[in-house]
């Protein structure tokens, strides 16, 4: 089965580029949001706003231009730690978050699936709007404005919504639409006729009949997975795939993976069936190349190429330094506290001695005083303290003085007494002889002791050579317990020696086996196999989320059934599909796979992908303001709201059936 990767890779500019080394390989740039500028209103009276306010992204700007001033996430960060100077909560939103994965758990939305429900949040992103297209009018917003909607949105949060725009910006009027008919007006000139819609949102999946120009939302149906499901999918799966990898493959990475590697199969199960085949398992799987950091020593892209020689001692001599500075910082820490503890015990050693003085002159009261402030009870026990206090002291002293001992003294140095640096080195040499004996005795009686427990096993031991051999075992554990910390101290005489004696030279340097040649980028690549066409394939099929419903086929089929059939050849003439998740590679072909299966034999139809399935719902909200700017009929005003109420909508070819709410009965 062939794969349409030309017009693929033409999508793969702003966050891959291809390895030129190997094709394959797709090296992974992070995308860093630009936060939003303040912009100046364009000059005119009675312009016009428009707002796509979309579960994944927000969209606005004004009518009369041709693209959007503003596009950024739909989230809000409220960071608690700290406070402005004007004494409000530091406040981030959308492009203003430089990095969303940090204050992930700090986001926050207006939405509940695709119904806006939190209008805290929604008057932050309002502000947020309005402040940065450059309305600087005082208490209010000036300016019409035309908003997205949720399909079939429940009264009590349109009436939330009105509430919020004529209360708290007082603007003049106002107009709701549903994003996917403002995105089939958009691409069919503004005469939709009959048509199905496919909405493929963030959270939901929409299947809406439009007969005559105008919504049935009687027949709508909502499948409740969208693009949200199919990236947690997707970051579930490469998780799973790659364990060492979690932290970086994180939901703003795995967005752009789903958004640039993945497709839709034309047909599933041919798919995994192709799969199957090792050759074109490895001719279409993608390697995606994660940013790695750099290192000190390693070469483009994180190569590290090794020569026989040079790159032996380069390598043993940068582990070597950095086991000295380690074990300095050791020797000097364990010196400092070492002096500490010295001096804390002689003012112990000292208010101790007062004491005892206390009992030579016989001041029987204020030594009874003194023993209780001490914790002691009674002569004995202080004479006890003494004795025990000036031993360890003296310990410490002598483990100072030694510490002292290994280094040569400046003194020495400056005098020439090149005598006793000589004993010096020479004491060291031997030392470092004694630790080399003792632990080439250490691996030789491993190598015994793993000997003798392999031949515990065999049926022909003895019973006293199994005695012995808990003899030798035991002997060997004592001898491990007390040579633990003998090759610490071999690399600290070594390190003296090197540094001090300039005929010393480590045996066995230069012949080192030589560092094999590896590239560190290798431990930073996903590879995208199968999980291309699995995770588009949630929308067809969600039970592979889990999910209990039907899949889209299923419910373009019962959405048809509950039409005649000359309405039914009436809609599929045009299947319109618009939304974040209809920009995978293949949509259109496997619907018309699809609904060549569930229609009518020889019966004609036809699958329409909208041009920008992201910015279509915006230009058509443009072009419909246009149209209808000065149609009151399409808009409600302030006088309209105080008198019929919040929930009160204006229908028009774009936007919900109005339902009044039932009126309560009076008694």
């Amino acid at each position: 089965m062939l794969l349409p990767t030309t017009l693929y890779t033409l999508k793969l500019l702003p966050f891959f580029s291809l390895n030129k080394k190997d094709y394959r390989v797709f090296n992974f740039m992070n995308g860093r949001t630009e936060p939003d500028s303040v912009h100046e209103a364009p000059s005119g009276e009675d312009l016009t706003l428009v707002i796509d306010n979309g579960c994944f992204a927000c969209r606005a700007g004004w009518a009369c231009e041709k693209e959007p001033r503003m596009q950024f996430k739909n989230v809000m960060a409220k960071n608690r730690g700290s406070r402005s100077k004007a004494g409000d909560w530091d406040t981030q939103i959308g492009n203003d978050i430089k990095n969303i994965e940090v204050v992930r758990w700090l986001l926050k939305t207006q939405f509940d699936r695709n119904v806006v429900v939190n209008f805290e949040v929604q008057e932050q992103i309002f502000d947020h709007i309005f402040h940065h297209l450059g309305i600087t009018s005082e208490n209010c917003v000036p300016h019409p404005l035309v908003l997205t909607e949720a399909v079939c949105n429940p009264l009590h949060c349109r009436h939330l919504m009105s509430e919020l725009l004529f209360e708290c910006y007082h603007v003049p009027r106002v107009a709701y639409g549903i994003d996917a008919l403002f995105s089939l007006h958009h691409n069919t000139g503004g005469t939709p006729g009959d048509a199905l819609v496919v909405s493929a949102g963030f959270h939901t999946t929409h299947v809406l009949p439009v007969i005559d120009g105008r919504l049935d939302a009687q027949h709508c149906k909502r499948i409740n997975v969208g693009g949200a499901h199919s990236t947690a999918y997707l970051q579930r799966l490469l998780q799973l795939k790659h364990p060492a990898l979690l932290s970086g493959i994180t939901l703003s990475r795995v967005e752009k993976l789903a958004q640039h590697h993945c497709y839709v199969a034309h047909d599933y199960v041919a798919e995994l069936e192709c799969w199957h085949d090792s050759a074109y398992s490895e001719a279409n799987t993608r390697v995606i190349q994660l940013p790695c950091a750099s290192r000190s020593g390693l070469g483009a892209a994180g190569t590290v190429v090794a020569s026989p020689a040079s790159m032996t001692v380069a390598a043993s001599s940068l582990c070597d330094d950095r086991k000295q500075q380690q074990l300095r910082r050791l020797q000097e820490l364990n010196a400092r506290r070492r002096v500490e503890r010295l001096q804390a015990d002689t003012h112990k050693l000292q208010t101790l001695r007062k004491v005892q003085e206390m009992e030579v002159r016989g001041n029987s009261e204020q030594l009874g005083q003194a023993l209780s402030s001490l914790g002691l009870r009674s002569i004995a026990e202080l004479h006890l303290n003494i004795e025990r206090l000036q031993a360890a002291m003296d310990t410490r002293s002598h483990n100072v003085q030694s510490d002292d001992s290994l280094e040569p003294r400046p003194d020495q140095e400056e005098r020439g007494m090149e005598q006793e640096k000589a004993e010096w080195l020479q004491k060291l040499r031997r030392e470092r002889g004694m630790l080399l004996e003792r632990l080439k005795n250490r691996h030789k009686n491993s190598a015994h002791k793993a000997e003798k427990l392999h031949k515990q096993n065999e049926p022909y031991i003895k019973e006293e050579e199994d005695d012995d051999d808990e003899g030798m075992i035991g002997h060997l554990e004592s001898i491990e317990s007390d040579s633990e910390e003998d090759p610490e101290h071999l690399a600290d005489v070594e390190r003296l020696l090197r540094q001090h004696d300039t005929a010393f030279e480590k045996p066995g340097l230069a012949v080192q086996p030589p560092l094999a040649a590896f590239n560190l980028s290798e431990f930073y690549r996903l590879r995208m196999g199968v999980e291309r066409p699995r995770v588009p394939e949630t929308i067809f099929q969600p039970s592979l989320l889990g999910e209990d419903c039907a899949g889209l086929i299923e419910t373009i089929e019962f959405v048809l059934n509950r039409y005649p059939a000359e309405q039914q050849a009436k809609l599929v003439q045009r299947l319109f599909v618009t939304g974040g998740n209809a920009a995978y590679v293949g949509m259109q072909a496997r619907l018309q796979q699809e609904l060549l299966a569930i229609r009518p034999f020889k019966s004609s139809f036809n699958v329409m992908l909208a041009e920008d399935p992201v910015l279509n719902s915006w230009h058509g909200a443009c072009d419909w303001a246009t149209r209808n700017v000065e149609n009151s009929r399409v808009w409600i005003s302030r006088a309209e709201y105080l008198e019929k109420g919040g929930h009160y909508l204006k229908e028009h070819e774009a936007s919900n059936m109005y339902i009044p709410a039932p009126s309560v009965p009076q008694n």
